[in-house]
């Protein structure tokens, strides 16, 4: 009897909270936050829990180069015209020309005051929080249920192969995209479903924080949009204006990426690099997995097994299983259902069972890896799960139950794979004078010039060989006859004196990329590409040679441009605003 009347007050109880919190928005939304919150400080706590950042991948390294390189930068005073000048014993490697480090311009303030490891750490939960708060907000913009909302925030932010990404393999860039895919979702509803005339900047927000991000997750979403299009095409036949106001926002989204994307062309269209002559991967179905290994990282993330990079994780499919109660119909069960069965068919297609050697798919060799794959079916699949677990809490009365269960969830899976990590630390970075820095970590040199002599072997440093053997040496063609003393490097210049019987060419231990700008006493000299991918210079007297990255005057054109671009977003933007106030004061 006694039991009975337990089970019932803990019944009405729940009733009341889950009545109290069901009906004041403004509640949920605050004990999302502090949910978010706890779970990332946790998720902090157990990846890292001394002062340093370690992976189980060589892209910690590399990512951790280009964060230093951009506050090194502000102190040389070459921002935002620079390129990392002190890696590969300072020849100088322009990997932000090509791999866009924008979001972390921000962060890299912090570096000087809390250390290079703490500001990295930062990187990890400011997107952390970011993409958990996008994601709610985003979601609740489409379905207007802050339940759906907030299950699926849990299950995208916290999803493995995201968490994965930042820790075993050390790929901040792609960790990072992951906050802006749901804003792509919502301005991709809003195209086809909603009020595109007025909304379709979202979308055109979206692709350009992911192409200043990561380009290759920028592509790689790009053609799931294609895809979407395609199978909501009675939608664009409809309303034709919806493909045109899709247009506009790829044009707009253009237009705010130039400053990355004129600058990553000019120099493309200047010189070859590695990553198009000598690619990391000329055909991508070698770099997929057995269906074993896929079933096997579809059921992990509870237990103390090991970490593998083509985890999906289970969290993400036992929400599925809610799909069996389910029945009648609901606004969004036939998008959770389309979703489920893309999310599935893109984790098969991480598998050698996928036709990737026959077309069109042998094409996609750009993407290098088939697990990129799961970035968008994590999200297709905390789609499907958020929404098929607050379809069935609203039926049962049981939608706290479920967040709460969530939780619980995601905190065993953050503590336990934090546990299985640490077992994986091989790289670290820390907050000592010199972070722990590898300078000549650059993952597969994909960004050196093409000429730069390479002999191939196992071992994926035979491509800065080379650079390693030659030193610092400037090489003048007459030895006799020419001299060269007071070498120095200050700060992101090099500089020497040189003494000349008659003109001279001197090849300099500096990669060769466009914008280096050579004086001699002062006066700009011709510089061009050696035979060897490095920097060789034109002087024809003696002097003092100065010689440091200076950039482009399309760099700067572009910078302009995507200024100029972002403002008069702003403007429309604050003008449309204005125009819906007047027209709701109207109506009142």
């Amino acid at each position: 009897m006694n039991f009975l009347k337990l089970k019932d007050n803990i019944s009405d109880s729940y009733n009341k909270v889950s009545s109290f919190i069901g009906n004041n928005q403004r509640y949920q939304f605050g004990l999302f936050i502090v949910v978010l919150v706890l779970l990332s400080i946790a998720m902090m706590a157990w990846y890292f829990p001394d002062e340093t950042v370690t992976a189980g991948g060589t892209d910690l390294m590399f990512h951790a180069n280009r964060f230093y390189a951009i506050i090194q930068s502000i102190e040389f005073g070459t921002f935002p015209f620079y390129i990392n000048a002190h890696t590969l014993n300072e020849y100088g490697y322009a990997a932000n020309l090509f791999y866009p480090d924008f979001m972390l311009i921000p962060f890299a303030f912090f570096i000087p005051l809390i250390g290079l490891a703490s500001s990295y750490k930062l990187i990890i939960f400011t997107h952390t929080i970011l993409c958990g708060i996008l994601s709610y907000w985003c979601m609740r913009k489409v379905t207007k249920d802050n339940a759906m909302a907030f299950l699926f925030s849990l299950l995208y932010t916290f999803a493995l192969y995201r968490i994965i990404d930042f820790s075993y393999r050390g790929a901040l860039g792609e960790f990072i995209s992951f906050t802006f895919l749901p804003i792509i979702f919502w301005g991709l509803y809003e195209i086809l479903y909603g009020d595109f005339k007025r909304k379709w900047y979202i979308i055109a927000i979206g692709f350009t924080c992911l192409i200043y991000t990561h380009l290759l997750s920028a592509f790689l979403i790009f053609l799931v949009v294609c895809i979407t299009l395609l199978i909501c095409y009675k939608r664009i036949i409809k309303t034709p204006a919806r493909l045109i106001y899709l247009g506009i926002a790829g044009f707009v989204s253009l237009l705010l990426s130039l400053f990355f994307l004129l600058s990553m062309f000019e120099q493309l269209a200047d010189n070859s690099f590695y990553f198009q002559t000598h690619p990391l991967a000329t055909e991508i179905g070698p770099q997929s997995f057995a269906v074993r290994r896929i079933l096997w990282g579809m059921f992990s993330g509870l237990t103390d097994q090991k970490l593998r990079i083509e985890s999906i994780g289970i969290l993400l499919i036992i929400p599925l299983l809610f799909r069996i109660g389910i029945k009648g119909k609901h606004p969004f069960l036939k998008f959770a259902d389309i979703s489920m069965i893309c999310g599935f068919i893109l984790i098969f297609a991480v598998s050698d069972q996928f036709p990737w050697y026959t077309f069109p798919f042998n094409k996609l060799a750009i993407l290098q890896f088939p697990f990129r794959l799961l970035q968008p079916a994590s999200f297709l699949l905390a789609c499907s799960g958020a929404i098929y677990m607050t379809i069935i809490g609203r039926q049962t009365n049981r939608t706290l139950l479920f967040i709460c269960l969530i939780i619980g969830g995601v905190t065993l899976s953050l503590k336990t794979s934090g546990g299985v990590y640490q077992g994986y630390n091989i790289y670290n970075i820390s907050n000592t004078e010199d972070y722990n820095l590898d300078d000549l970590e650059i993952v597969g040199a994909e960004y050196l010039p093409s000429s730069i002599p390479s002999i191939e072997t196992e071992d994926i440093r035979y491509r800065i060989e080379f650079i390693l053997d030659r030193g610092q040496t400037i090489n003048v063609k007459d030895t006799i006859n020419s001299t060269i003393t007071n070498i120095n490097r200050v700060k992101s210049k090099l500089s020497f004196d040189i003494k000349l019987n008659e003109p001279e060419k001197v090849t300099l231990p500096l990669l060769y990329y466009k914008g280096y700008k050579a004086t001699l006493d002062g006066k700009e000299l011709e510089i061009k590409q050696g035979e060897e991918g490095l920097l060789e210079v034109a002087i024809p007297a003696s002097g003092k040679i100065e010689v440091w990255y200076n950039g482009t005057s399309l760099q700067r054109i572009a910078l302009i441009l995507s200024i100029v671009s972002l403002l008069s977003l702003l403007i429309y933007l604050y003008i449309i605003g204005t125009s819906k106030r007047k027209d709701k004061n109207t109506i009142n």
